[in-house]
């Protein structure tokens, strides 16, 4: 987890490709395969531990979903997650990508309000 924390990332996102050394190899961010796990583990992390470092990088992925990766279909009104490479937005969703409401609603309801921001 430290080599995580360390890891300076782009708005909080979890890139695609790591190194062996846990280094970002890419700048493909997804919440859907091959980081889905990444977010989903950082909430439980900071459950089952305390992990306030956990809790600190959970919150900054959050956001930088929120900011970077949440879209509303112009005509619907359907909200939605795309994908990002190499800062260009890729309206496509992925599968795996389902478990995040269920991440948001854990968070929501666990997380002490006193470490959320007015923005978060």
């Amino acid at each position: 987890m430290e080599q995580l924390y360390r890891t300076k990332l782009e708005d909080g996102l979890f890139p695609t490709r790591w190194s062996k050394a846990g280094e970002p190899l890419d700048r493909q961010y997804t919440v859907g395969a091959s980081s889905d796990s990444g977010y989903e583990y950082l909430l439980k992390q900071y459950l089952m531990s305390g992990d306030t470092k956990a809790l600190t990088q959970y919150l900054e992925s959050i956001n930088g979903i929120i900011q970077q990766l949440l879209y509303v279909t112009p005509t619907r009104e359907l909200l939605y997650i795309a994908s990002m490479n190499h800062q260009t937005v890729t309206h496509d969703f992925e599968h795996l990508a389902c478990f995040l409401p269920g991440l948001l609603a854990l968070g929501a309801h666990t997380i002490p309000d006193d470490r959320l921001s007015a923005k978060e």
